[in-house]
């Protein structure tokens, strides 16, 4: 089977996984029910000549040469126990109906849930893909010719074990002691709803579905002839399992991407994804990225590419033949779903040895078509990246690629989610032999840019790089092990790109408990330079207690904690490796994010978190104007970590300058000056600054990074006096006053 037949469109929607925010915290949109996700239903989409159908317990390929079932068999299995079913020949007593060779053999076609076969004689064998299993049948459209019981004979090959014999309440096949796959009891229907049962014969090569003759003969037709394949039991609790995932945001139609990798044995691991809305719910059908079972799929990772309105997704793909990992990558559409064409992007020459975990950087403009993937080389050694072009049908090509490093202790890629606003990225990766993390500018065309820069921080080898940034501002964050005490901690700082190279600015280290084991975070900008401070918000994982966390960052020349440090999951008994992806790094203005995560009840299963980076609060305009007036507006949201504007406008008594004060406190209880004829407030001078003629002053504020201000109400007003006239003189004027609301 080749790469290129698998370009598979699976369709189902997905069961809930995200419901109403929590309560006492509505910054988390948490699931509706912890124990469901995204790998509950069935699923079953066609590509040319094959079908393929999915659940969490089972997987089935349909083409040509009938249909392969694989249970779902988890880690203790050292390879699938495929189950193979075709059709051999159909009899009735010594009359041959139909014979399943080669030539006769059609191709299948597939109506919403069903597979269908259309072979000679009227006969139909079709495959209703449930939740339980694939329920095959096949249909005759009248009495079928000859004498004696009515004899489906199909040829069963597989490794796993059935004893022999007639059975009239299925037959079940066993790995050793353990039932792996059962196929149900033989019931007839005919046109009249008359049920009968049949029976199966086991010979140890075929396996007949066999109905009595009187009822064949006294049926009203057509006549339906029906057993269920199942996945009966699995080879350890821990199977199936959801891991590994990733995520990215498309803006145009406002739906994440969340892939994963899903583990069916020790060797066939298959890639799956599901779109959702911005607060986590399933948008349309999950999609199944790659389910060969003749290629290892793991370690996906995903980008978006705006122009394209389309995401990037790349795996690793280890060949159970020959042992080779190969980085292979396909587009998907953000609107739709669909999937474009395999592309091979590094084909590794020799066994156990080749690219490793790519990281992707997409682009957030409606410019280029491209995005970037970064990736340890372990035969030829170092990090190499390539750029890959994302064309309008969702092919892929490579367009250029160059290495980023050749030193051989490298590992741990990491790079931007975007090339932000100015078309410039950082990769960063751990050094083992320079016990740093290492990291350099790129632009969106592989241009590399100025020199290799290391995180300095002392204390012990850094690993787990990430990156994100605007082209001008960057955050590295990374888990760094506490040499002298074995502890691990989270350290991220700054990086400006400043005359033609990038600059370490400074750093911090991300708060917790004490006696807490944080490691693998991820980061992704939440807030340009252009609108304020940078701003990012990271994620990371508590290992002592199993507990995920978040903050904001707010960066530039100081780096620091912007707003309270928040638990993420709630529902999981473990969790495991977040990951989080910003709507802003996909061209959006919003400041929201969505964190992806696995979690553990009872099974592993792939979660999803958003996180409202930011909360505009009220502005309420109290009015209040003084003497000869003026406007007074805010400019920016009101938010911890923020920069806003207070701007004054109109303020005109008379020519000349005017000394403007600018008041803000907490409160809003308005008391009567004692000169003028206005309502001014009797609070603290905030700053002071000389208007111009018509009295327009702007005065900024930069909120302070401390949670305490959460829901702080405040008020603020301006006055402007004419310089060497009375304070009671008609010459002051005070603008309309506001109230307004500081919320992270």
């Amino acid at each position: 089977m080749t790469r290129s037949r698998l370009a598979i469109l699976s369709m189902l929607a997905a069961t809930s996984l995200v419901g109403a925010p929590h309560a006492q915290d509505a910054r988390l949109a948490l699931p509706a029910d912890s124990d469901r996700g995204f790998m509950e239903p069935a699923v079953v989409a066609a590509d040319g000549d094959e079908i393929w159908a999915t659940q969490a317990r089972w997987k089935a390929r349909f083409d040509a040469d009938g249909v392969e079932f694989n249970a779902t068999l988890g880690a203790s299995a050292p390879r699938n126990l495929p189950v193979r079913l075709s059709l051999h020949e159909i009899v009735r007593g010594a009359t041959a109906i139909h014979r399943g060779d080669a030539t006769a053999m059609p191709t299948p076609s597939l109506s919403d849930q069903t597979v269908r076969y259309a072979h000679t004689a009227g006969i139909e064998e079709t495959y209703d893909v449930t939740e339980a299993g694939i329920k095959q049948s096949f249909v005759f459209a009248e009495r079928p010719t000859g004498e004696g019981d009515l004899v489906v004979r199909l040829t069963l090959d597989t490794e796993l074990r059935a004893d022999a014999g007639t059975f009239t309440d299925g037959v079940t096949l066993f790995h050793g002691a353990n039932p792996v796959v059962g196929i149900g009891q033989v019931v007839g229907i005919d046109a009249a709803g008359l049920r009968q049962a049949g029976e199966l014969r086991y010979d140890g090569t075929h396996l007949d579905l066999v109905l009595p003759s009187a009822f064949v003969d006294t049926a009203s037709y057509p006549l339906v002839l029906d057993p269920l394949i199942a996945s009966r039991y699995t080879l350890d609790a821990g199977s199936g399992r959801d891991t590994d995932p990733q995520v990215a945001y498309d803006d145009t139609t406002g739906h994440y991407l969340v892939v994963w990798t899903y583990e069916v044995s020790a060797t066939d691991h298959d890639i799956y994804a599901q779109r959702t809305n911005t607060g986590g719910q399933p948008v349309g059908n999950r999609i199944s990225v790659d389910v060969a079972s003749s290629e290892d799929a793991t370690q996906p990772a995903v980008c978006n590419v705006n122009l394209r309105d389309a995401f990037f997704v790349a795996e690793i793909a280890v060949s159970p033949s020959n042992g080779r990992p190969e980085l292979w990558g396909r587009a998907v559409s953000a609107a739709t779903g669909a999937l474009g064409t395999f592309l091979l992007i590094n084909a590794s020459p020799v066994a156990n040895s080749g690219p490793g975990r790519p990281a992707l950087c997409g682009e957030r403009t409606t410019g280029p078509d491209d995005c970037m993937i970064v990736y340890q080389n372990t035969h030829i050694g170092g990090i190499w990246q390539e750029e890959i072009q994302i064309n309008p049908d969702l092919s892929a090509t490579v367009a250029r690629y160059s290495q980023v490093t050749s030193d051989a202790s490298a590992r741990s890629a990491a790079i931007c989610k975007s090339f932000g606003d100015h078309g410039r990225a950082i990769i960063a990766w751990a050094s083992a032999s320079r016990s740093s993390v290492r990291y350099r500018a790129i632009d969106r065309n592989s241009n590399f840019i100025g020199s290799e820069r290391f995180m300095f921080n002392t204390q012990g080898s850094h690993d787990s790089p990430t990156v994100d940034g605007d082209g001008v501002w960057f955050n590295v964050t990374s888990g760094l092990p506490i040499t002298a005490t074995g502890d691990r901690r989270i350290w991220t700082c700054s990086v400006e790109f400043a005359n033609g190279d990038i600059h370490h600015r400074s750093g911090t280290w991300l708060a917790r408990p004490a006696g807490i084991q944080s490691i693998r975070p991820s980061v992704a900008m939440t807030r340009s330079s252009a609108n304020g401070a940078p701003m990012w918000a990271v994620t990371w994982l508590d290992d002592t207690n199993s507990d995920i966390y978040v903050t904001n960052i707010r960066g530039g020349n100081i780096t620091e904690l912007c707003g309270p440090v928040e638990r993420v999951d709630m529902n999981e008994a473990v969790v495991y490796n977040p990951r989080i992806a910003s709507r802003w790094s996909a061209g959006s203005n919003s400041w929201d994010a969505l964190i992806s995560h696995m979690g553990w009840n009872g099974a592993w299963t792939v979660r999803t978190r958003a996180w409202e980076t930011f909360r505009g609060g009220t502005v309420v305009d109290r009015g209040g104007q003084v003497g000869f007036g003026g406007t007074y507006t805010i400019a920016g949201v009101p938010a911890i970590g923020n920069d806003i504007e207070f701007r004054l406008t109109g303020a005109n008594g008379g020519a000349g300058n005017h000394l403007c004060v600018w008041y803000l406190a907490i409160g809003h209880q308005p008391i009567l000056f004692p000169c003028g004829n206005g309502v001014l407030m009797a609070e603290s001078v905030v700053g002071i600054a000389l208007s111009t003629t018509n009295g327009a002053v702007t005065m900024p504020l930069r909120i302070p990074c401390q949670a305490s201000l959460d829901g702080l109400q405040l008020s603020t007003q301006f006055h402007s006096i004419t310089p060497g006239v009375g304070p009671c003189l008609p010459d002051i004027s005070g603008s309309n006053w506001l109230n307004f609301t500081i919320r992270p």
